[in-house]
């Protein structure tokens, strides 16, 4: 619950838009004009919890009565209520409820790939420590065997042929479920496990775009096995699919130009852990790089920038995180983070600062990789963002854009103010002055993209 500044109290999601700024210009009760600022209140706010846990309790308790008696219409609304519950919290003191309704959920026949995929996501959103990482292996485990499961169970009863609207449409509808976890468990921190599954995470998705004759996903699996794979294992796996390293298939056109990036700092050139991919660790309180030329939008241009990031440590003040900027007093474009989110600026000529927050599928955490992409359409000022693949915020831009003339982009520090840096590892920073595709395909796009940079990490 939040204060409005006419005195009248709601909740937090019907004051604020995605972007944290408010809904409306007029109070809804008295029609005064409202500060654009909001209130929390805290003992409120302890009120609203106790009543969720209370109505968790309640939920799981008629939960076990329904499904003991195979009340399953019942049970799914009880089921139903407790997800919206649940959904709208992310307090740690939750976890246990989360973990028995997943569990009760589990007896029902109506169960689904894409239930037990959001029940992962719940749990591991609450959990910590040694419970969260037990989590994230049960995820990756599970996931594995029923996708490899399923479609085994497709190919024995296909032969080739998967028809619409049909038993084998419905098995892979149900397998790509259980592998749409892969950009997810990419992103968590839980890296020395999930990283020996890469592999045969890939190429059951490999399979299901066989298996769906989808032959642009195919081509993006095949990329990303041959890349992970080592030299012998990758020249056999190119015999298989009857390729080679030449082929079109196998050539990357998403590779980071680095030639124009100069090190600022203690050292004389950046210590690349991988040049390919832009890809090194930086601490930009004491050394950052900084690009040879202009990199803001153009007048009447399309625009998109592309940045992967995998913080160290995080200083409280969000303004602080500069991850890749040029971005002056009042002027300019900014990528930056928090714990919360990734923050955007975006400065326009018509009075806009254009300083907003998006939120990313997955907490914000130390030593774990989330990319963002943001693509700018001229025609319409539109500015799209996504996070780890996902769309997480689209901006309406009010006039033309206003560059920072005074200072070239950096990447691991804001070029005007140094105490604004980001100590950690980036990857994959570029800027080009178009759009990659249709704007209607960005959400396929973003997705794939995401989905080949986690790979590659």
């Amino acid at each position: 619950p939040v204060v409005l500044s006419t005195g009248f109290i709601i909740d937090r999601e019907s004051a604020l838009d995605d972007n944290g700024e408010l809904r409306f210009l007029t109070c809804p009760f008295s029609r005064e004009r409202l500060l654009p600022q909001v209130y929390p209140v805290n003992m409120l706010r302890r009120q609203a919890v106790e009543w969720r846990l209370k109505q968790l309790e309640t939920c799981l308790r008629l939960g076990n009565i329904f499904v003991d008696a195979k009340c399953w219409g019942d049970a799914e609304r009880v089921f139903f209520r407790a997800e919206e519950f649940l959904d709208i919290v992310s307090d740690g003191k939750y976890v246990e409820l989360a973990r028995q309704l997943a569990s009760l959920e589990r007896r029902s026949p109506h169960m689904s790939p894409a239930r037990a995929v959001q029940n992962y996501r719940r749990l591991v959103a609450v959990a910590s420590g040694d419970d969260r990482n037990r989590l994230l292996i049960d995820a990756a485990e599970e996931g594995l065997r029923e996708a490899a499961s399923i479609l085994s169970s497709v190919e024995a009863g296909a032969d080739g042929n998967i028809s619409e609207g049909g038993s084998g449409e419905a098995k892979i509808s149900d397998a790509k479920s259980w592998l749409s976890m892969y950009p997810w468990l990419s992103a968590q921190d839980n890296q020395p496990h999930w990283t020996g599954m890469k592999i045969p995470w890939s190429r059951q998705l490999l399979r299901a775009a066989k298996l769906e004759n989808d032959e642009s996903e195919a081509r993006r699996w095949i990329r990303t096995v041959f890349r992970l794979y080592g030299p012998t294992e990758a020249a056999n796996f190119l015999a298989e699919e009857g390729l080679d390293e030449n082929d079109p298939v196998i050539r990357d056109d998403t590779d980071v130009d680095t030639s124009g990036w100069t090190w600022r700092g203690t050292n004389a050139v950046p210590v690349w852990i991988n040049e390919k991919k832009g890809q090194l660790r930086i601490d930009g309180s004491f050394a950052q790089l900084e690009y040879e030329s202009d990199m803001s939008p153009r007048p009447d241009s399309d625009w998109m920038v592309e940045v992967a990031f995998k913080p160290e440590l995080l200083h409280d003040a969000d303004y602080r995180n500069s991850i890749f900027s040029q971005h002056g007093h009042g002027t300019g474009w900014e990528i930056r983070t928090d714990s919360t989110g990734v923050w955007i600026v975006f400065t326009a000529s018509q009075g806009e600062h254009n300083e907003f927050r998006v939120e990313p599928p997955a907490e914000i955490r130390s030593n774990s990789w989330t990319h963002c992409l943001l693509l700018f359409e001229n025609a319409t000022s539109t500015l799209s963002c996504y996070v780890d693949g996902t769309a997480s915020g689209i901006k309406k831009i009010n006039g033309s854009f206003v560059p920072d003339t005074e200072s070239l982009p950096r990447l691991g520090q804001n070029p005007s103010w140094l105490d604004r840096y980001f100590v950690g590892e980036v990857a994959f920073p570029r800027v080009i002055h178009s759009l990659p595709c249709d704007p209607a395909d960005f959400p396929d796009f973003a997705s794939d993209l995401a989905g080949n940079r986690f790979a590659d990490l």
